[in-house]
């Protein structure tokens, strides 16, 4: 019979058993550990992405010091809209200013001839487009100043300076009134050629050519909700001209800034 004490693969379960019922089935603070663990990696988490959520914002401080700072945007001056009070001061009503305008040569001797409203249909007799057709666009009011040069009228081939604001309820309707004037306005006229209008309020026309045989200068253009017109037939210059459009568009941006300009258009206040 075999003596199971010789067996060495008895002895080796022995040494396993006795082993095994020397260590613990679920050891008692395994499970104390874990929960330990679990807690640590949770306060890692929340520290890690307050870290993040920290760091975000201080790079982007960091980095706006040292973008340069953008340029100031600079404020529009306050405007205000044209009203029919305001068109006998958009017209060069006042001779001697006129004649220092226009002057020296013929300009110093134009003599003012009639002013004040104007009628649509009186337009066409004064200028070269029919006022009826202004009125239609959505022209409301016009007012004109006309001066002559005492020895003629233009049908004389004497020299005639005329100047006239006209009133729209909007800048859409001053930009139907120029429209009319870029038509109609050129059909009397001979060999007309464009004058830089620049400067003049959003935009303008300028021509020079003849008109009824005699030298002829006009700028017409639209600021705000008026449409500004100045026009010679005669023997002035388009520097003359122009310098009467200037002082119109100066009468015109000192009213919508809010300054007062008197009857005769000299800023005052």
């Amino acid at each position: 019979m075999r003596d199971e004490r010789a067996d060495p693969s008895t002895d080796v379960r022995r040494f396993l058993a006795h082993m095994a019922s020397e260590v613990p089935a679920t050891p008692a603070d395994t499970e104390r550990a874990v929960r330990r663990a679990k807690r640590r990696l949770a306060i890692t988490s929340v520290v890690a992405a307050l870290a993040i959520a920290l760091a975000i914002p201080a790079g982007m401080l960091l980095r706006d010091a040292f973008r340069p700072a953008p340029a100031p945007i600079p404020l529009l001056p306050t405007v205000r809209a044209f009203t029919v009070e305001d068109l006998p001061r958009l017209v060069l009503d006042d001779e001697q200013q006129v004649v220092g305008l226009l002057g020296p040569g013929v300009g110093a001797q134009l003599r003012w001839f009639e002013g004040g409203p104007i009628r649509p249909a009186a337009i066409a007799s004064r200028i070269f487009v029919d006022g009826r057709h202004l009125q239609r666009a959505g022209m409301l009011h016009a007012s004109m100043a006309a001066y002559v040069r005492p020895s003629g009228a233009v049908r004389d081939r004497g020299t005639t300076f005329v100047s006239m604001a006209m009133l729209f309820p909007d800048a859409e309707g001053t930009a139907r009134g120029l429209a009319i004037f870029a038509g109609e306005g050129r059909d009397l006229w001979a060999d007309a050629r464009e004058v830089a209008a620049g400067g003049l309020g959003a935009d303008g026309i300028g021509l020079e050519g003849h008109i009824g045989g005699s030298p002829a200068i006009s700028f017409v253009w639209r600021t705000g909700n008026v449409l500004l017109f100045v026009a010679s037939q005669g023997q002035l210059t388009p520097g003359q001209m122009r310098a009467a459009a200037d002082s119109k568009q100066e009468r015109a941006d000192t009213l919508t800034s809010g300054g007062a300009v008197g009857a005769s258009g000299m800023s005052s206040g």
